[in-house]
């Protein structure tokens, strides 16, 4: 872990398309915890719960990984290459493919990425706890604007006076503090 964070500056999500859906989950979470079967079928409730969990389905969406420094693309690009999911049993995704661009200044002052919320001053976010590339926790503003059963990209505004850089179709801010 502490290669990646000397080797990644910032790795953020772009916004994508998605749907969004809900489920109930039945569990037999008392067979873990007493570490036995129920012994008839009046017991099945006291082993059994449920919960409501949200998911979330896109097929695809993109990340921007700026390194830290250039010298550490190359290691970026094998490392990326070599993973086949990324992700635990309820979050798998899967590298199809990778991309470099230059950096650029850009016109306007939206982006498309994830950022911390205290630099957004408008647009339609979504605020949600996260972390960030050091693992410390933050709020994050994610450009994404629900509606109905799917959310739909957006942009977040930034202040007027805050640069904003480009790389393909990714808008960030510039500067390491977002």
């Amino acid at each position: 872990m502490s290669r990646a964070r000397e080797t990644i500056l910032k790795a953020r999500a772009s916004s994508a398309f998605s749907i969004k859906f809900s489920t109930v989950l039945s569990r037999y979470r008392g067979v873990l915890e007493e570490k036995r079967l129920p012994k008839d079928p009046n017991e099945i409730s006291k082993f059994r719960d449920a919960l409501v969990r949200e998911y979330v389905f896109l097929d695809r969406f993109k990340v921007l990984i700026l390194p830290s420094d250039d010298k550490y693309i190359g290691d970026i690009r094998r490392a990326l290459l070599n993973v086949e999911r990324i992700g635990d049993s309820e979050s798998l995704v899967s590298i199809s493919s990778i991309e470099e661009h230059k950096i650029e200044d850009c016109e306007g002052n939206t982006v498309n990425v994830v950022i911390r919320s205290s630099i957004a001053s408008g647009g339609n976010y979504m605020i949600v706890r996260g972390l960030l590339e050091n693992g410390e926790k933050s709020t994050l503003a994610l450009p994404l604007m629900p509606e109905g059963s799917y959310y739909r990209p957006s942009d977040i505004q930034l202040e007027a006076s805050r640069r904003v850089r480009c790389a393909g179709n990714f808008r960030f801010p510039d500067g390491g503090d977002w």
